[in-house]
């Protein structure tokens, strides 16, 4: 138990320090881009979210999930122009999302299940190299997302079970999850897209839209437990434009 207090201890430390680099390099980007077409702004998101698979189910194997609300406050830089009509956007953010999971898979010789709960909190960071905008109002992102985690609370146990044979009873063996050493991923990724409409009033740009994120990899470890996550729901961004009203 030591031990693993000072690991947590020491991994909260590590991730704290990396929440100040990237917030201090979000802001240095910020200024370097000053001159440029742009908005720093604040934003809050809330919604929906589950864990999905690609696995088919039937026979042996079987999944079932619920989902559960999410929330997520942040920073992001908007409209970035690098001398060109491209233009970027940065959002980097406190995310909070989570859900039920149960999975199963056996056959004639034993089977095992994993049945839990896991609420998280992560670092995230969005990069969206495809910014479209339609009536300068109308604005649709398509990009990359990152996320590294900095806490979790997860409920559950792993069962497995040997039917054995007629000389041999078979085992039956149940561990709990938070002893299965990584059972959750450090990192993950995806993709996520925002559609919003945004308010312009001399310099503050105001701007609701919906998002939705899809996760790429699976976020455990579990060769069983192959889920990824998507979630969707509303975001509200506020922000402040460098550029000269017109």
């Amino acid at each position: 138990m030591p031990i693993n207090l000072r690991l947590t201890c020491n991994f909260n430390i590590a991730a704290i320090s990396v929440l100040r680099y990237h917030i201090l390099c979000l802001l240095l980007i910020s200024l370097s881009f000053k001159v440029k077409t742009q908005t720093l702004a604040g934003f809050t998101n809330f919604g929906v979210g589950t864990f999905y698979d690609m696995m088919p189910e039937g026979g042996h194997s079987n999944q079932l999930y619920s989902s559960k609300f999410n929330f997520g406050l942040g920073m992001e830089l908007k409209d970035v122009c690098l001398d060109t009509l491209i233009r970027f956007q940065f959002s980097l953010s406190y995310q909070n999302y989570g859900g039920k999971f149960e999975f199963r898979n056996g056959g004639g010789g034993g089977s095992n299940s994993i049945k839990g709960s896991i609420e998280l909190g992560v670092l995230n960071f969005d990069i969206y190299p495809i910014c479209l905008r339609f009536f300068e109002q109308i604005r649709w992102n398509i990009g990359f997302s990152g996320n590294l985690l900095l806490h979790k609370n997860l409920n559950g146990q792993k069962e497995v079970w040997d039917y054995g044979s007629q000389s041999d009873p078979g085992s039956h063996t149940t561990t709990d999850l938070n002893d299965i050493d990584e059972f959750k991923h450090i990192f993950n990724y995806g993709v996520v897209t925002t559609f919003g409409y945004q308010i312009a009033s001399k310099k503050i740009r105001i701007e609701p839209s919906l998002f939705f994120y899809v996760g790429i990899k699976p976020e455990f470890t579990e060769r069983i437990a192959s889920s990824k996550f998507y979630r969707g729901g509303l975001k509200l961004s506020v922000g402040y434009s460098f550029k000269d009203p017109k």
